[in-house]
């Protein structure tokens, strides 16, 4: 070919190329897993461990299978292509078969890694699809040797899976990870591949890559239809002083609106009609909607309560802050205690308390937690105090994502805490959490963990204005693997940071998953939480009258302080001749 066309030619090309570029520019939203573990063997959950162990047996309660969950919600509604990559460890050579890898759906995607065990995994998960495969990743060939090195899955299937479930609006989608040939090591062993977690240390969490045009927009399910009926007479939106009615139902007419201590005036009301060419009018705290035809009205009422000013108590941690304990004793409203709502309103306050957390995994695995105990407590024993909740937990979470602020777990709470600041003021914190960090604590003897407890102590109380406010942290399960954290790090809390406390899990029980306390032993937490907290806030707390009322008594237990016998009632220490004795 003549040279000074075949460069005329290559020009060319590549100038088509650069105009495509330019008309075409991609958007790559890179995905970490809210949720990941894996199951083998029997009912302990292992979503906090730093890797995901995946290998093939012939007894099926040996094999072990890798689950990974990813928050949909950010990628658009047009998507070019999907990739999954997991970092591995690696492995060996003279593996007796090759490492194949699955990628195949999971049916529900409610579950959580802190709930999900070999035991209960059909049931949490909805059963175990095998088909069809989504992608599969062969990296080397039989007997090679592999990594440390990422390891990708690529297919039609895996990027229709991820289309399809953003198409019906889907917030999470759940993958499960398997291998396909039973491979032993060279000393006839099972050769056992880790994947790093999102929990590993190393920076090397899974992804989900999704690809997809620059232009494309994620759907946004809260748009509110446009309706043109001229019998319509429901309002789309209520706002109160420009701020919308938090959960307000167009089919629902009556509210109960609670207001900070310092309002002066109730809110201006102005409301947005479903149907768009409808009108409506405002008197005497009720929005009433006329339709297009004048034939159909709706009237929404709506009455408020000023609330007193609030001693507001933040609960964060991970998975046993959260609540996993059956509830179902105890679902009735908490009569004066109230909790934060998602956007800054107060309500009474029910379990599960962790239900607005901005953190939390699905609602489904909230269950009742020592907040529970701990707020009832306050409330009983500070009659003329009006509590309010603040609980912002997460199962599975890391100190990592909690010591400071630009952590992403510390911001998201800070930004829910202070939004409970017009209610009142924080009068102390309570924090569980360790299991995810106690391995990795062990190997500096525990002193980055303290560092950054600290660290979270002074920026919680730096941004809630209070530098003296109490931190009360509780150990971890009475367990034998657990003494050591609770010994070095949670005993002696009060020697690495000031207004600091702690509370014993001694006589606590297990549900049957082995890892989350139960019922009775939330509501013990609690207690002991309320009792430090009354011991150190409220040190001036009136004590009952006399020993006059049999029923408080009933709840009282003999505790030996200083050389003294005392009684505890409702979480105040009284001599035998009825002395308080603070």
């Amino acid at each position: 070919m003549d040279k000074s066309l075949f460069t005329r030619t290559l020009s060319a090309i590549t100038c088509l190329a650069l105009s495509y570029n330019l008309c075409y520019a991609e958007q790559v939203i890179r995905l970490t897993p809210s949720d990941d573990t894996y199951c083998v063997n029997n009912s302990t959950p292992h979503g906090m461990e730093a890797t995901m162990q995946v290998s093939h047996n012939q007894y099926g309660e040996w094999q072990r299978v890798a689950y990974l969950k990813f928050d949909i919600s950010s990628i658009p509604s047009q998507v070019d292509s999907v990739v999954m990559r997991l970092y591995t460890d690696g492995w060996s050579a003279g593996d007796t078969k090759q490492h194949i890898f699955r990628l195949f759906t999971v049916i529900r995607n409610d579950w959580a890694e802190d709930d999900v065990s070999y035991t209960n995994q059909a049931a949490k998960l909805g059963g175990l699809v095998d088909s069809p495969v989504l992608a599969a990743a062969s990296p080397v060939g039989e007997g090679e040797a592999f990594g440390p090195a990422w390891i990708e899955w690529k297919d039609a299937n895996l990027t229709t899976y991820v289309q399809d479930s953003v198409a019906v609006g889907k917030h999470y989608l759940s993958f499960r990870l398997r291998e396909v040939n039973i491979v032993k090591t060279s000393a006839d062993k099972t050769s056992v591949v880790h994947f790093h977690s999102k929990e590993n240390t190393s920076g090397f969490a899974p992804e989900l890559i999704v690809y997809a045009p620059d232009s494309a927009k994620p759907l946004n399910p809260d748009t509110i239809p446009v309706v043109h009926d001229s019998t319509e007479a429901r309002l789309a939106a209520i706002y109160l002083d420009g701020e919308p009615l938090e959960f307000f139902n167009p089919d629902k007419t009556e509210y109960h609106v609670c207001l900070p201590y310092s309002t002066i005036a109730h809110p201006v009301l102005t409301a947005i009609c479903m149907d768009t060419v409808a009108s409506y009018v405002v008197a005497d705290n009720m929005v009433t909607c006329t339709s297009l035809d004048g034939q159909h009205q709706q009237t929404y009422s709506l009455t408020y309560e000023i609330l007193p000013k609030m001693d507001l108590f933040l609960a964060i941690g991970q998975s046993n802050m959260s609540g996993r304990a059956p509830y179902d004793d105890a679902t009735e409203p908490m009569e004066d205690i109230y909790l934060l709502t998602p956007e800054g309103g107060m309500e009474i306050s029910s379990n599960p308390m962790n239900k607005y957390s901005n953190i939390r995994k699905d609602l489904s695995v909230q269950g009742m937690g020592p907040h529970y105990q701990f707020a009832l407590t306050l409330r009983d024993s500070l009659p003329e105090t009006t509590v309010g909740m603040v609980v912002n937990a997460l199962g599975g979470s890391s100190i990592v994502d909690w010591y400071r602020p630009g952590k992403t777990l510390y911001d998201s709470t800070v930004v829910r805490a202070k939004k409970a600041l017009k209610w009142g003021e924080y009068k102390g914190i309570i924090w569980h959490q360790g299991e995810s960090d106690k391995t990795q604590a062990a190997t500096d003897n525990y002193a980055t963990y303290k560092s950054r407890l600290r660290t979270m102590a002074d920026s919680l109380r730096a941004d809630l204005g209070n530098d003296t406010l109490w931190l009360i942290v509780g150990e971890l399960k009475p367990k034998e693997e657990n003494v050591p954290f609770n010994q070095a790090v949670i005993q002696v809390v009060a020697d690495y940071i000031p207004y600091a406390d702690y509370v014993i899990s001694e006589g606590c029980t297990l549900l049957s998953d082995n890892t989350h306390f139960d019922e009775a032993s939330v509501k013990l937490m609690g207690q002991r939480y309320a009792e430090k907290i009354l011991e150190h806030v409220y040190p001036s707390t009136d004590a009952p009258s006399g020993l006059e009322s049999l029923q408080a008594m009933s709840n009282a237990k003999k505790i030996l302080s200083d050389g003294q016998l005392l009684l505890l009632v409702n979480g105040k220490k009284i001599s035998l001749l009825g002395q308080q004795i603070y």
